[in-house]
Parts: structure tokens; sequence; C-alpha cells
């Protein structure tokens, strides 16, 4: 399928419009080795430009053009990437705005919901009692959450 030069530029405008709305503009960020020696796998942060205001819609997409697992630390003002880097090399990331990130598993989250802390992550999640005073004496975990979202207690 052939997509026709007018439609390639009503993209880009599209794509500059969106920026221009948001405020945000992609931001790109490089590595190099300049002493020939490789670098093990690790986690490696960047400072930002311009703080990301929405994390929940800013995507990192990696050296070869695909989204990466980032995170967004130091209240905006910073995001961290978990690479490698061989020797004499040079890796590129771009931190695009208004677009979804990659979620997995290993995005891990905490939230306090009324009596109970619940940890989730994209596959699973546990139900936590807090043990508050007065509070019936519970069993350890309260209730499992399976795959596709269905806790085993409400």
């Amino acid at each position: 399928m052939e997509i026709s030069r007018t439609v390639c530029v009503c993209i880009i405008i599209a794509v500059a419009t969106l920026a221009a709305c948001t405020g945000e503009q992609p931001q790109t960020f490089e590595v190099v080795d300049h002493f020939g020696v490789p670098y093990p796998d690790q986690v490696i942060d960047f400072d930002l430009k311009a703080p990301v205001k929405d994390p929940a819609n800013t995507a990192m997409h990696g050296p070869d053009g695909s989204k990466v697992q980032c995170q967004i630390i130091e209240n905006g003002t910073k995001v961290a990437v978990r690479t490698d880097l061989p020797a004499n090399a040079t890796k590129t990331w771009t931190l695009q705005p208004g677009e979804k990130p990659i979620v997995t598993a290993d995005d891990v989250k905490v939230t306090e919901k009324g009596d109970f802390y619940q940890i989730t992550n994209a596959l699973i999640g546990v139900r936590i009692p807090l043990g508050l005073p007065g509070q019936e004496k519970l069993a350890p975990i309260q209730g499992v959450r399976y795959r596709n979202g269905t806790w085993t207690v409400t």
C-alpha cells in the first residue's frame, strides 16, 4: 500500500500541531564511548531540557526506534533508561510527548485503598490489610487480581 505525499505531509503537520498544543517537544539524548571500553547493562539518567508534564503520555524511543522502558524521575526533570554501551559505540534515545509509554509486568504500583494496600503490575495484583486499630485480624493477603483484571475477593 502506497501512502501519498499529501497524506504524509498531513501526518507531519498533525504531529507538529499536537506537540505545539501540549507545549512539549521531543527531546533527544545520546551516550558515546570515546575510550574504546564496553559498558555493562545499567541504569543511566539524562537531564531534561524541559520538565515532563504528563509521564502517562510520554514515551521513550530507543536506539532502534522502538519504544523502550523509561522512568521519569526527580519531579519530571530527569529520565532514566536501562542500557549497555559497546566499545566505540553511540546510542540515542528520543523522549516523545503525546505517546503512551511502554507498559510491562515490571511496572509495579502501590496504592492505599481504604483499609488495605493494593500492589499491582500489568499481570497480577495483591491486596494486603493495613492492620488499623480496631480492625479485625485478617489473613496477610486479602485478594489476588488475575491477569484479566478480576479479583478473588472484592
